[in-house]
């Protein structure tokens, strides 16, 4: 799930570019939008590259965690500043925040995993 919605809404967002978004959807919102998505994209793939190699994965997975929590951050900032988002965002944002240490906590409960089987493997 931390790799799907990542990818369909990068996805999603560099395709349609802004517009689910109110008008006036100016040609640089647009253009943001469509940068900001395909970042979203990258993450996302950089999520299921993981998978198969998850116990291997500590490099790339923990900046992307890490961006991904910020950019929660930076969303709480807004609500701090500007009002509460739609039901969808702030679902988005729960995510945001919750979701990479959860994922960051595991893969290094994996990875002690696979470090510690492979201590006990004879050679």
């Amino acid at each position: 799930m931390m790799g799907f919605v990542p990818v369909t809404a990068g996805l999603a967002g560099v395709l349609r570019g802004a517009a689910g978004a109110r008008p006036p959807v100016t040609v640089s919102l647009d253009s943001d939008f469509r940068f900001l998505s395909m970042l979203l994209l990258g993450a996302g793939l950089v999520l299921y590259w993981s998978i198969p190699r998850v116990e291997r994965a500590t490099g790339p997975l923990r900046p992307v965690c890490a961006l991904v929590f910020l950019g929660g951050c930076a969303r709480l900032l807004s609500v701090a500043l500007i009002g509460s988002p739609s039901p969808d965002v702030t679902l988005a944002l729960a995510a945001e925040l919750a979701g990479p240490a959860v994922l960051v906590a595991w893969q290094a409960r994996v990875a002690a995993s696979a470090r510690a089987a492979a201590v006990r493997v004879p050679a």
